[in-house]
């Protein structure tokens, strides 16, 4: 008996544990969007109280540079919009999809490394072969 409550009272910390932190992952999830079979970008807007105005706002992935993107324009207090790119040299026989960092640099001239703020995530579209003629 002793043991069987012990096992219930180890799952019941595992199950209790993923929730706590998937609910702590979603709070930083900032949106996704998708790059279509017919382009190689798509521009997104991200929200988080952490960008402010004139800052650098940057979505990419340090192991899979084939994905990612910088702010397209100013970022203003709260918001930016973003140009996520997918590089032409990504084989797209298949579809992808891809969770990118956000990271904000305050000052746009300095050289410091970001700080991540949350993630998005990006699909991207299978391109059909081209015909041959």
């Amino acid at each position: 008996m002793k043991k069987l409550i012990s096992i219930l009272a180890a799952t019941g910390l595992v199950a209790t544990t993923s929730s706590s932190v998937l609910a702590c992952n979603k709070d930083n999830f900032l949106g996704e969007a998708t790059i279509t079979a017919d382009t190689n970008n798509v521009s997104m807007t991200v929200e988080s109280s952490k960008i402010v105005k004139g800052c650098l706002v940057m979505a990419y992935d340090k192991e899979d540079t084939s994905v990612g993107g910088i702010n397209d324009g100013d970022a203003e207090d709260g918001k930016a919009k973003l140009k996520i790119s997918v590089d032409q040299s990504v084989d797209r026989k298949e579809e992808k999809t891809y969770t990118l960092k956000i990271g904000i640099i305050l000052d746009p001239s300095s050289s410091e490394d970001p700080e991540d703020i949350g993630t998005v995530k990006i699909t991207v579209h299978k391109v059909a072969p081209a015909e041959s003629k």
